[in-house]
């Protein structure tokens, strides 16, 4: 992992534009459906299948180019193309983290993953921060600190790589979408810790003004912020400071 920033960046929202326009964002967030991810000499694909937990259901298939596949180590044979398989473990969003290796956000089996773990805990699809080298060799994870029922997703990281600014899309018992609405939230890399970012609208609560909800948010191809707030929908740049 790296070292913690000493002043991390905060992200600042500035409305630029309003529209009266309903974007139709979805009220959910699918923890299940398939993604893929492009970086610096690799792809990924995760995807979890099954009614049960995301983490059990999770498989996720990393294809490193020639140039940065792992070397075999002792007692294995080079497969040329072999693609990397994480089996019980299911994948957000993954970025390259400079100046190497590698950061994903994932749901993992932690009878699997975790090192010393007692499966009396009964742990379910925990939220974890997992760094790799760049050999795609797991050097460390980190849990996020969430609520049951939070799904944190879409996730952008900071300039400074020392956090994760998310959607946070709060369910109910059953899974449904909350009828509070999504809000942001910052992840920090440092330690899984999360804050709640709230928009410049909001009261000192951090509540959205009574007639916007229930609030949804997703992000456009220029990495705005996109809000709807009632009938109107609303377009934030972000400004890290």
């Amino acid at each position: 992992m790296l070292p913690a920033a000493s002043q991390p960046l905060t992200p600042h929202l500035v409305l630029k534009n309003t529209m009266t326009h309903d974007q139709g964002i979805a009220a959910a967030a699918d923890w299940r459906k398939e993604r893929l991810f492009d970086g610096a000499g690799w792809k990924l694909g995760s995807v979890s299948r099954g009614d049960g937990s995301v983490m059990l259901g999770g498989y996720t298939v990393i294809q490193p180019s020639p140039a940065h596949r792992p070397a075999p180590q002792r007692g294995q044979r080079s497969v040329p193309g072999a693609p990397i398989v994480l089996r019980h473990c299911y994948v957000l969003a993954a970025f390259d983290m400079l100046p190497r290796g590698h950061l994903l956000v994932a749901v993992r089996d932690p009878q699997v993953y975790w090192k010393d773990y007692d499966y009396h805990e009964a742990v379910v699809d925990p939220l974890e921060l997992v760094w790799y080298d760049e050999d795609w060799n797991d050097a460390e994870g980190v849990v996020v600190e969430r609520a049951t029922a939070d799904f944190p997703d879409d996730f952008v990281l900071a300039p400074d790589n020392s956090s994760l600014l998310a959607i946070r899309h709060p369910a109910d018992d059953s899974g449904k979408a909350s009828p509070a609405g999504h809000s942001l939230c910052l992840i920090s890399l440092a330690d899984g810790a999360v804050s709640s970012v709230a928009l410049p609208e909001a009261d000192t609560a951090g509540q959205p003004p009574v007639a916007w909800p229930p609030v949804r948010m997703e992000w456009n191809r220029r990495g705005e912020l996109v809000v709807q707030a009632g009938k109107e929908l609303r377009i934030y740049e972000v400004k890290w400071e």
